[in-house]
């Protein structure tokens, strides 16, 4: 299985360098945002909280990325009917790609976490109560690539641009109705969004429901992947026939 890991690295390493060049030039240029708003005088959480969120949205992108050429980099047929003649050789391709995907995901976590570190050091204060929401983060993208690999593992790479398509879609639709119909007051000023984000992450929250499924979702997330894994090995041979080569 880390050979095959090992493999994956070696075989993608030109897009792996350029995407981790990516990632510190986000982190170079958010802490260039933060550090312009504290030079004007702006040392609110807000100024704060939204160039270093921006970036750690666009560092689990580029990890994504990074997950989505390594996966796809196998989508042969030859490829797989040979890992499939070796002992075991579904589990430790399956695995390895699952392995892959979580090691990624806590890498870009660990590099949001040299971003927010960085740029508190430019603004001047260190924000520990965000840590929690970008814990929330990690395990959000994980439960994202639970849902999503054994669709890519199945029907092949398109399938995932798809389902991420959707994904996307949704969300986006999802803000629109709640800024459209939903209470926005929290919204209406820095301060009143950052009060909003302290008390979600503090478990201060109105609603009994909303504070137990923000304190079970690592579980959540982690069991899924679990499943998902048990999923992939059992769809992989039949994904084969959707390989090219």
């Amino acid at each position: 299985m880390f050979g095959l890991i090992y493999k994956d690295i070696i075989a993608n390493k030109k897009i792996i360098k350029i995407m981790l060049i990516g990632l510190f030039l986000i982190i170079f240029v958010m802490n260039s945002a933060v550090s312009g708003y504290a030079d004007v005088g702006e040392k609110n959480m807000m100024s704060y909280f939204l160039p270093v969120m921006c970036g750690h949205i666009c560092i689990y992108v580029i990890m994504g990325c990074i997950q989505q050429e390594v996966i796809k980099r196998d989508e042969r047929k030859l490829w797989a009917y040979y890992i499939t003649s070796t002992p075991d050789g579904v589990k430790q391709q399956v695995s390895s790609k699952y392995l892959f995907v979580l090691l990624t995901t806590v890498i870009g976590f660990s590099l949001c976490m040299v971003l927010d570190y960085v740029t508190s050091l430019t603004f001047g204060i260190m924000p520990e109560m965000f840590m929690s929401l970008y814990m929330l983060m990690m395990y959000a993208v994980i439960f994202i690539n639970a849902v999503e690999i054994p669709f890519v593992i199945r029907f092949g790479n398109k399938a995932g641009n798809n389902y991420r398509s959707i994904v996307f879609v949704v969300v986006v639709f999802a803000v629109l109705v709640y800024a459209l119909f939903g209470d926005i007051a929290a919204f209406s000023s820095s301060e009143k969004f950052m009060e909003m984000i302290s008390c979600l992450l503090s478990g201060e929250v109105k609603s009994a429901g909303l504070a137990i499924v923000i304190a079970a979702f690592p579980y959540i997330a982690g069991v899924l992947f679990f499943f998902s894994y048990k999923l992939s090995c059992k769809l992989y041979l039949k994904g084969t026939e959707c390989y090219n080569g």
